[in-house]
């Protein structure tokens, strides 16, 4: 049962369980939809804001003022320390129906002021999430196989799992390498983000190999891949992406564009040579080429390719594609000089050329 205290703060806060005093139910809602006294203006708003919330208690029955005084007892809840009257009061937060509005600003749509409902079942998930985390750290220290299974179970565990292991740094390499080969074998997104944890944290190649080699396409893989250099040397750096390469996984692309931008001492710049009469990963290695070819000034080297493939397709309009992207006076001048020669045997190809130098 809903401790009665708690409910009488809900009204007291302005708290509202229908539709009785909001505006129409349903998104978008034009500014016309909802009644002129719930829509403030971004002065009045700043204005509201300015006020104690002693001194604003005798204007509750102001929409703007119910909802704000709402808004800052909610957020002023500690999700790790709250009472069951919290939890009531927060539960009923969850259905909170919306009484103020304001424009949009490329617009005429009517925007919420406050987002009551969601802020609260933020606080009630993070409530769990702390209520989780005894258990899986008891897990963590004496059975990191069970961790590694509990923690993806649901959304609750994965965050309690995330948490625990951004904050447990020095985990023991033994630990660390069974967490890995369990997340590979229960390979999923959830298993991706504790993947990622683990290389942040830890600095563990496995784990970074685990992750980026995912069968799972995630924005977690790509980001990763632009961030290797703070988590792994060079060498490392370019064995991870020489393998993504290889294996021509979903990621080549962009892993050929970060291999290009390696140190020279220890690019292989055949790897990129030998993609570039790829129709798939052609266009990736003629851009990371011509990032090489601007710091190095090496032109001579894929003028010599050229020569070598001037039947093939892709080899040319890539090799092209390399020198235009290049963009230096040197590269423009090879374009022209390639253009006249009569280096390139496909019409269209060279009246594509022809406009990049008019």
């Amino acid at each position: 049962m809903i401790n009665i205290k708690a409910t009488a703060l809900c009204f007291a806060l302005g708290l509202t369980y229908g539709s009785s005093l909001s505006a129409y139910e349903g998104a978008p809602l034009l500014i016309s939809e909802v009644p002129h006294n719930q829509v403030y203006t971004e002065e009045h708003i700043a204005q509201v804001k300015k006020l104690s919330v002693a001194a604003l208690k005798g204007g509750a029955e102001d929409s703007l003022v119910n909802e704000y005084l709402l808004f800052k007892k909610v957020s002023d809840l500690n999700s790790e320390e709250l009472s069951q009257d919290d939890i009531n009061f927060l539960k009923q937060a969850t259905i909170h129906k919306v009484t103020a509005y304001k424009q949009h600003p490329e617009g005429p749509i009517a925007i919420p002021i406050f987002d009551i409902s969601s802020l609260a079942r933020h606080k009630l998930f993070m409530n769990e999430v702390h209520s989780k985390k005894p258990e899986l750290a008891s897990l963590l220290q004496t059975n990191s196989v069970l961790f590694a299974e509990a923690s993806t179970k649901s959304l609750v565990n994965l965050h309690a799992a995330k948490s625990l292991l951004q904050n447990s740094p020095s985990l023991p390499i033994s630990t660390i390498d069974l967490l890995v080969a369990n997340y590979k074998v229960h390979d999923s997104p959830d298993s991706l983000k504790l993947l990622e944890v683990l290389v942040e944290n830890s600095g563990s190649y496995k784990a970074a190999q685990a992750l980026l080699n995912s069968p799972y396409n995630s924005p977690v893989k790509h980001q990763l891949l632009i961030r290797l250099g703070q988590y792994f040397s060079d060498h490392e750096r370019e064995a991870l992406l020489k393998e993504l390469i290889s294996n021509r996984t979903a990621l080549a692309p962009q892993a050929l564009i970060e291999y290009g931008k390696l140190p020279q001492s220890v690019l292989n710049r055949d790897i990129l040579y030998s993609h570039l009469s790829d129709e798939t990963l052609g266009a990736s290695s003629a851009f990371a080429l011509s990032q090489f070819i601007k710091d190095n000034s090496d032109y001579s080297s894929i003028v010599d390719f050229l020569r070598q493939h001037p039947a093939s397709r892709y080899a040319v309009a890539n090799c092209l594609l390399a020198l235009k992207l290049a963009n230096t006076p040197e590269s423009k001048a090879l374009l022209r000089d390639i253009l006249e020669q009569g280096y390139i045997q496909f019409e269209d190809i060279k009246a594509e050329v022809g406009t990049w130098l008019n």
